[in-house]
């Protein structure tokens, strides 16, 4: 089978994140009855590495997977650059379409939502290739817009998502979601829910294979030892540094906390970093260290040296629907306890029983969940992590995840 993925920032082990097509595509070539070819953009703001592209529509393959650039312009923020560079990629998949059509003749067309209008290319390429038309919700739109990106239901970005939202549910085949409650959101759009399938993010495991102290960085490896001379339990919080992650909830935690044996790290960056950074110092956390994002590499060796994992978001609407949050199958694969301050349609920690699930927002009790944890003994908190970690190997291998989405692509 022939599998085109359409993912405007995908990445790959060579660029960095974002990864969930990499990995399921190269468990698809592994098999030996299927060929891949992810069209990406040749700028996302994700990647630590930029394709070198030489020109629109350069490709290279990169463990068997044939990976097509189409040329976009750099941004830094959410304004107009941004903008532009998803128009980019829309109108160079157009240009495109005829080309992958011939030379690759693809089976299957798979968009990934990093927002709807990827639709409307996926659906011209399928139509000129005769193929099967797959769009993969990562989130709903344009309801996301509204209710995290705070636009106003009538802002012309939001209505343009709109209109795609609907071509979605009139053209695609079927649906794979990264979401697991999104079913009744697909149903009040006139679509068959029973061609959904549910794929969450997951879990390469030979990334966890040899976790080393070695490898974290020095300024990060000073701080946990230091922190295990001092006898302290280190609450470590690994991804984006952005408001809906509400690490300022974090920080009132640590602020509450100061004078016990906790310490908090973070580990990342976003574009509320530099005002978290600004409240440790002007506040005086003095138990928060902050630190720049690291190699997913490095991801692992970093979770086995510390306690527990925080994990949280701004109470949303939108969370109805689910999350799959990349950082929390990383903790649990890790063996640590979970701090799981989000309220969605699904809640993975409470199924694992591999932590303690809290209101979001609510420092106080944040503190009390982190005391709970730290009066176990090393037993059940050994106990606790080995749950997550057993519920990580069940339900979110890429081996099995990208098994069921082949097997959603016979239809």
């Amino acid at each position: 089978m022939n599998i085109l993925y359409i993912n405007h920032y995908a990445g790959s082990i060579r660029h960095g994140m974002a990864l969930r097509s990499y990995y399921l595509a190269k468990e698809w070539v592994k098999t030996g009855d299927n060929k891949v070819m992810i069209a990406s953009a040749s700028f996302s703001h994700l990647r630590r590495i930029q394709p070198e592209e030489l020109f629109d529509g350069s490709e290279e393959s990169i463990d068997g997977i044939d990976y097509l650039w189409i040329k976009t312009r750099s941004y830094s923020s959410n304004g107009l650059s941004r903008f532009v560079n998803l128009l980019q990629f829309i109108l160079g998949l157009f240009r495109k379409a005829e080309y992958i059509s011939e030379t690759f003749s693809p089976d299957v067309v798979i968009a990934s939502s990093a927002y709807p209008m990827d639709i409307w290319p996926a659906k011209a390429i399928a139509k000129k290739s005769n193929a099967k038309l797959v769009f993969e919700i990562r989130d709903v739109w344009p309801q996301s817009l509204i209710e995290a990106g705070g636009l106003h239901p009538f802002h012309p970005f939001v209505f343009l998502a709109g209109l795609a939202e609907k071509s979605v549910y009139r053209s695609a085949g079927w649906i794979v979601s990264l979401l697991p409650a999104v079913h009744e959101h697909c149903r009040s759009h006139g679509y068959d829910s029973t061609r959904i399938t549910v794929v969450p993010n997951g879990i390469d495991e030979a990334e966890w294979s040899a976790p080393s102290p070695l490898l974290i960085p020095e300024d990060i490896r000073e701080v946990i030892e230091t922190a295990k001379k001092n006898k302290c339990r280190i609450i470590c919080y690994t991804g984006a540094h952005g408001v809906p992650n509400d690490l300022d909830n974090l920080l009132d935690a640590a602020k509450l906390m100061e004078g016990t044996s906790v310490i908090f790290l973070l580990i990342g960056h976003g574009n509320h970093k530099v005002n978290l950074s600004s409240r440790v110092l002007k506040e005086k956390i003095d138990n928060v260290h902050l630190f720049d994002s690291v190699p997913k590499s490095v991801i692992p060796s970093v979770l086995n040296a510390v306690d527990f994992g925080f994990i949280g978001a701004k109470k949303q609407p939108l969370y109805k629907h689910g999350v799959s949050p990349n950082k929390l199958m990383d903790y649990m694969v890790s063996g640590i306890p979970i701090l799981f301050a989000i309220t969605a349609g699904n809640d993975p920690v409470s199924d694992a029983q591999c932590g303690l699930s809290i209101e979001p927002g609510d420092s106080l009790a944040l503190c009390l969940a982190i005391e709970q944890l730290m009066v176990l003994s090393q037993d059940e908190i050994d106990d606790m992590g080995n749950r997550g970690r057993a519920f990580a190997f069940d339900n979110y291998m890429y081996p099995m995840l990208a098994n069921k989405f082949i097997k959603a692509l016979d239809f």
